[in-house]
């Protein structure tokens, strides 16, 4: 009987030994993804392509994301993600810790331990450089590396992130000077290029124009595309962690996500800020909303000069065009403050113009009596140079009104660009005509006028929703968009004063 129990005993210890083994072998090989319904996927810390949008939950967002989220919960599996610097996500991935890894490069030593899924993202790498230190860069690599080893430059990257072969290459040359940052984001590498700290940084374009946005440096900070070929990135699987058929599963859901448009319109929502800043730092962006609040005062000046306005009078006649559709536009898109607060020049300039109209009439009157009189008896509606000025005004708020719907992430663009388009140009004539105590002639006529601003606003929404979505992206192709849209409403406008085409009565 003692014997018995002994046996009993020393089975019972055996069976706990073996099962606390087995225990310990499942936590160092978890079973694979299948059965468990969730994908532990390695994130590097990177915006806007994985970053938490809130630090008290932890939860990343971000454009790949999105993406690997969204593909994953297509194929039935959910994600969790875990962050950490590239190397270290390498790492973990290699001892089995973790399931895949989002924006991999694709290479012969990762096959060795990782499978690789269908492609879901091509990025674009940038030099990026003080506007006061270099007007342009040249986007050749080699030529850029003559430059660099030329002037010693100290370059800004980011310590533990995986760059490129050819930026790489180019990181390592042994006769530069590198300034190396460790920093899960770019505004570090950018705040010391700000400082003269380092003399250019590389970085991933979306990443480095979006943190240059983020922080207001748009005038400091120029950036010249590299003219290397796209690195297409992948989710990198262990081969030890995920059966073949789940990739199969994932790589079908990002396949049907490619040919539904939905990657298009995620790419897209994160790559407006990315054309935002490209606007807002072309030239002719600022001149544009100048000469739009110009040309809309003109047109009250010279209706308050021939109704007889006080200086008063006549200083709200030029502002009701030129920041009522503005302020319409802004109540519409949630904008806040509104265009004309938060942007003392708008003001101003009407200001300037009102004191401008104010002495060149009394100039007229002093001087050639004859000729004011003839002003006053003129029709505003027929000047030839108010007509010019209308047609200018018209293109330019039809360009403001589709970029405050593309800032402001009124969606579908198609839709609300052109319709804050035509708030903007209606919407100040509506005041003006209210502030007079008119019916307003905008709505009650049959000449084509918002229309115009409809049909140029829609042109110039498609173009910007089919860019957007196929990087990289030029500012050259942006200003020849503006100019294209603001030829064609100026003269589609011409056309019809011209040949006195009316839409139809209601």
């Amino acid at each position: 009987m003692k014997n018995l129990l002994t046996n009993l005993l020393v089975l019972l210890v055996l069976i706990f030994l073996v099962t606390r083994l087995a225990d310990e072998l499942d936590d160092r090989n978890p079973p694979p993804l299948a059965s468990r319904g969730t994908l532990s996927i390695g994130a590097e810390p990177i915006y806007p392509y994985q970053y938490e949008q809130s630090a008290s939950d932890g939860k990343l967002t971000g454009l790949s994301t999105e993406l690997v989220r969204e593909a994953c919960s297509r194929a039935g599996y959910r994600v969790n993600f875990i962050q950490n610097d590239w190397f270290q996500l390498l790492e973990m991935l290699r001892r089995g810790e973790v399931d895949g890894l989002s924006l991999a490069y694709r290479s012969p030593e990762r096959e060795a331990f990782g499978h690789f899924s269908v492609a879901y993202l091509s990025l674009h790498y940038a030099v990026f450089y003080r506007t006061d230190s270099y007007r342009r860069l040249p986007g050749d690599p080699q030529q850029l590396l003559n430059l660099a080893r030329q002037d010693q430059w100290r370059i800004g990257y980011s310590l533990g992130h995986a760059y490129p072969n050819q930026v790489q290459t180019f990181l390592n040359d042994s006769q530069l000077r590198l300034q190396s940052v460790s920093s899960k984001q770019e505004a570090e590498n950018m705040a010391r290029l700000i400082n003269g700290q380092v003399d250019v940084v590389f970085a991933d374009e979306l990443a480095g124009l979006s943190t240059v946005m983020r922080n207001r440096w748009i005038s400091e900070i120029g950036s010249r595309r590299l003219e290397i070929p796209l690195e297409d990135t992948h989710i990198l699987y262990s081969k030890d962690r995920v059966r073949p058929e789940v990739r199969a599963q994932i790589d079908g859901a990002l396949l049907e996500m490619e040919a539904d448009g939905t990657t298009a319109a995620i790419v897209r929502a994160y790559h407006y800020p990315v054309l935002l800043s490209l606007l807002e730092r072309n030239f002719l962006f600022d001149p544009i909303s100048l000469l739009a609040v110009a040309t809309a005062a003109a047109s009250g000046i010279f209706l308050a000069r021939k109704e007889g306005y006080n200086l008063l009078g006549a200083f709200l006649m030029a502002a009701a065009p030129a920041v009522g559709g503005g302020l319409l536009r802004d109540l519409i898109a949630g904008r806040r403050p509104v265009a004309f607060v938060g942007d003392p020049s708008i003001m101003t300039t009407v200001l300037i113009m009102v004191l401008a109209g104010f002495l060149f009439f009394r100039l007229v009157a002093q001087f050639w009596p004859e000729k004011s009189q003839r002003l006053l008896e003129l029709d505003v509606d027929n000047i030839p140079v108010l007509i010019l000025c209308d047609a200018l005004g018209l293109a330019c708020f039809t360009i403001i009104g589709v970029v405050v719907a593309m800032q402001w992430r009124c969606e579908p663009l198609w839709l609300w660009g052109p319709l804050l388009a035509a708030a903007t140009n209606g919407g100040g004539s509506l005041l003006r005509d209210i502030l007079r105590h008119q019916p307003s002639t905008s709505l009650r006529t049959t000449q084509l006028y918002v229309e115009i601003s409809i049909l140029w606003g829609l042109a110039l929404s498609v173009f910007l929703i089919y860019y957007s979505g196929h990087p990289p992206h030029q500012v050259i192709y942006l200003q020849m968009a503006m100019l294209a849209t603001m030829v064609g409403v100026g003269l589609t406008r011409f056309l019809t004063i011209r040949n006195k085409l009316h839409g139809p009565r209601y």
